[in-house]
């Protein structure tokens, strides 16, 4: 998904210009890329400006894995990453850009390397107070 807005990255987030911030989740069936990491490094896999920056610029991930200029500690564009090779591949292929509401509570849940962004709703959640 090309970016319909002007991007800024800021306190290592990417901005939209409808006060969005930008994350990256797979779209497709196999392997996460987010949610497929030790919850520590999630956020910077979720929310890695890197990445996403090179995909709003019109950058394909599938052109990027078969350019062959991935090594085995990636590529330049995610030297801070540190993740097995072989993970790292299989997630890419299918990262894509999601814009999420600022300020919105939410998860990536993931079903089969395909990963939804749930949003908190006090419609949909309940609490059990202990009575």
């Amino acid at each position: 998904m090309m970016n319909r807005n002007r991007s800024t990255t800021k306190n290592g987030k990417v901005y939209n210009n409808n006060n969005e911030v930008a994350i990256l989740v797979t779209n497709n069936w196999g392997w996460g890329w987010s949610s497929e990491v030790d919850p520590d490094s999630m956020c910077k896999f979720l929310y890695y400006p890197p990445l996403i920056n090179y995909i709003l610029d019109g950058g394909n991930t599938v052109d990027l894995l078969k350019s062959g200029k991935l090594s085995d500690s990636g590529q330049e564009i995610f030297k801070d990453i540190e993740c097995e090779s072989s993970l790292f591949r299989l997630g890419l292929k299918n990262v894509v850009v999601k814009w999420i509401p600022r300020g919105h509570i939410f998860k990536v849940s993931e079903y089969d390397g395909l990963e939804t962004i749930e949003y908190f709703s006090l419609d949909e959640w309940f609490q059990n107070n202990g009575t």
